[in-house]
This record gives C-alpha cells, sequence and structure tokens, in this order.
C-alpha cells in the first residue's frame, strides 16, 4: 500500500514547480494512473497541449488530455461542503438530470485517439447513474481509461461488485473519513461508514478473486473530529490490501461559500508569462445535460440551479466538443487566464464564466474558507 501523504504531494509539487503550475501539478499527481494507455498521437497531443500552455495560445488544435464526465449529478449523501447539503440556502436544485449514453458514446467517439481518460464523477455519486458499466466498458473499448471518486455509502451487490471489477475501471477512489459514525456521519450526512468498509472489502475480494479491476485509493479527508482514528484507518487500509491512500484537509464551508456573490472582487491580476490557471488547456468539465464549463471547482453553487445563467461555454447535445473546445467562449477563457486586465479592457468578458475566480482576481475569497485546523 503506497500513503500518499498531503506533505509529500507538496514536496513533489515544489519540484516541479519550475516547469509547471502547481495546481496542474497537484491535479495531475493523483491522475497519472489514467495516463497508462500511452500512444505516439496521445504523447503528442499532451506535448502540444504543454506548448500551448506555456505560451498562453488562446487558438489551439489539441484536445484535452482529461475529460471530466459527469453522467448524473444524483447523490445518496448530503455532505456538508457539497452543493447536496441539507442547508436552506441550497434549495431549490435540481439533479435529475441524467446524461443519455448514446451521448457519451458520441463524445468517446469524438475524442478517442487523443484524450488519454475521463474522469465520470463532478458532484454527484457516479454509480447511481444507470448506465455506468455500459459507459465504463465503452470507454475502456476505445482505449480511454475511466476514474470515479465514490462515497460507497449504500449497499452493493455482489452481482454489480463483479461488474465493476470486470469493467475495465482505471482507477477507483473510495472515501472514508473516519471509522466510526459518529465521527463520519457529521460530514458524511446519511452516510454509513459500516457499508463503506464492508464494501470495500468485498470490491478487493472480488479484485482478487478475479485477478481484475481497478487501481483502488482510499481518501481519508482529516478534520479534528476524525483525526484520532486516522492511525487505525491507516493500518485498516493496510490489512485491506488498498493501492494507496490519500490524506487531505478537509473543509468546513461549503461550495456555495466561495461563489462569487460571497466575496469581494477587486483588481485582476496582472499578466504574467504564463496562465494563472491551465484548465482551459489541459481539461473540461461536462455536465449531465450536455453543458460544457471550463472547471469543476468555479461557480459551483450555480450549477443544477433552474433558470440561474451558469455561463456555460456550450453543449455536447447540440454541438460537437471539438467545436466548443475551439469556440470564441473557449478562446476568451485562455485569453483571460493568461491576461486577466482584459476584464478591463473588454468590459462584456465580465460576463464570462471565469468572471471573478480568485485564480485571476484580487479577492477577499479565502476569508471565506475554513478548514479543519
Amino acid at each position: 500500500m503506497k500513503i500518499i501523504s498531503t506533505h509529500k504531494r507538496r514536496l513533489i509539487s515544489q519540484l516541479f514547480d519550475r516547469f509547471f503550475n502547481l495546481t496542474a501539478v497537484r491535479h495531475l499527481e493523483r491522475k497519472l494512473i489514467l495516463f497508462r494507455n500511452i500512444s505516439l498521437k496521445k504523447s503528442i497531443n499532451i506535448v502540444q497541449t504543454g506548448f500551448y500552455y506555456i505560451t498562453g495560445a488562446s487558438k489551439i488544435n489539441t484536445l484535452p488530455p482529461l475529460i471530466k464526465v459527469e453522467l448524473s449529478a444524483a447523490c445518496n449523501l448530503a455532505c456538508t461542503v457539497c452543493v447536496h447539503s441539507n442547508r436552506d440556502d441550497l434549495k431549490g436544485q435540481k439533479f435529475n438530470d441524467k446524461m443519455d449514453l448514446s451521448i457519451f458514446k458520441q463524445l468517446v467517439d469524438e475524442v478517442k485517439g487523443t484524450v488519454f481518460g475521463l474522469s465520470l464523477h463532478y458532484l454527484g455519486e457516479a454509480f447511481l447513474y444507470p448506465y455506468i458499466i455500459d459507459a465504463i466498458e465503452y470507454a475502456r473499448k476505445n482505449g480511454l481509461t475511466t476514474h470515479i471518486g465514490s462515497n460507497f455509502s449504500y449497499k452493493i451487490s455482489e452481482k454489480f461488485m463483479r461488474e465493476i471489477v470486470n469493467s475495465g475501471l482505471t482507477h477507483l477512489t473510495v472515501c472514508v473519513d473516519g471509522l466510526s459514525n459518529e465521527t463520519y456521519q457529521r460530514t458524511r450526512v446519511n452516510g454509513n461508514i459500516e457499508v463503506v468498509i464492508d464494501n470495500l472489502k468485498r470490491l478487493i475480494d472480488a479484485k482478487n478473486r478475479l485477478k481484475v479491476g481497478p487501481y483502488i485509493e482510499v481518501q481519508y479527508i482529516e478534520f479534528k473530529h476524525n483525526s484520532h482514528e486516522l492511525r487505525d484507518a491507516m493500518k485498516l487500509f493496510e490489512n485491506l490490501g488498498v493501492d494507496a491512500v490519500a490524506t487531505v484537509r478537509g473543509s468546513l464551508h461549503n461550495y456555495i461559500d466561495m461563489h462569487p456573490d460571497k466575496y469581494n472582487i477587486e483588481e485582476p491580476l496582472c499578466k504574467m508569462k504564463k496562465p494563472r490557471c491551465w484548465w482551459p488547456w489541459g481539461s473540461t468539465t461536462i455536465k449531465p445535460n450536455g453543458d460544457v464549463i471550463p472547471c469543476c471547482t468555479h461557480r459551483i453553487g450555480d450549477q443544477f440551479v433552474p433558470g440561474k445563467n451558469q455561463r456555460t461555454l456550450g453543449n455536447i447535445n447540440d454541438t460537437s466538443f471539438l467545436e466548443i473546445w475551439r469556440n470564441e467562449a473557449y478562446q476568451n477563457a485562455r485569453r483571460l487566464c493568461l491576461d486577466p486586465s482584459l476584464f478591463d479592457k473588454e468590459p462584456e468578458l465580465k460576463e464570462h464564466f471565469c468572471y471573478g475566480c480568485d485564480r485571476l482576481f484580487k479577492t477577499n475569497k479565502s476569508e471565506n474558507m475554513r478548514l479543519y485546523s
């Protein structure tokens, strides 16, 4: 079992800081498993993508090496940090959209051979999508690796467990934030840690028995209320035989507390030699209804509110992904990440998705952030 500590990730990030954006390193480090299906064409694509990113090109002829696709935003939990939380100011959201499997296959057909992999989750529980196994298998058959992050906090049948193991899923991250329900349920509202551990045991048993299955990572989000259980949790994970454990600091705020309406947006940051954000070159997020947004960290609170201007850059139900990736809105995202002062020079850009992002503006957003310590 490999234990990936926050401290170790920080050291690795520092080593690569000279050559790459720190945020990109942190993101790509835990995604490296998705780059196992390497080919000449994919290698050329990622090298060209890196060149476009470093030079800040807005018009590009590459595809993002990794794509985040949420097939369904439905979830069985109400985690305190998430838009699924029971907070009163999160009422009225709708999570009933499901991506048509044919649309997903159309996307795979369009990007196969160039893109390395797909992350099949955003804000929902991926395994609740009724055709998730079909989606994973189709991606695998077309040379794409897949990653899913799951709470695993619901009873999984033996049949479905075998289907997960045999599906060709590349990387599975299971969240285990405590060893007792008293601690686990403080943030994983409606969850049951005993169910999670039982599912994890049966998953590993099935993987060992069938000699096939995903790379299994456990993520332990550490808070003051569960830090005393971390040592015993590490022993349990080692005994179970998981492939890796990642420990990260937990957030006591909610995603909507990080919305631009919740903090002061001051002047844009200055232009630098490299873009201030890597997302418009290296990845993208596609929602269950087909909407494409530049990243999975900004304007989260808007994305499932009916009638809200979600500032999307296109929709794959209406337009090919390639057209969206190269359209004017995406070109503007790249221009803004290279030179945020364009928000002042071209006021109409304040309607863009990226407006108010703390990577591009001086803000007091950090005052809304509450970590476990």
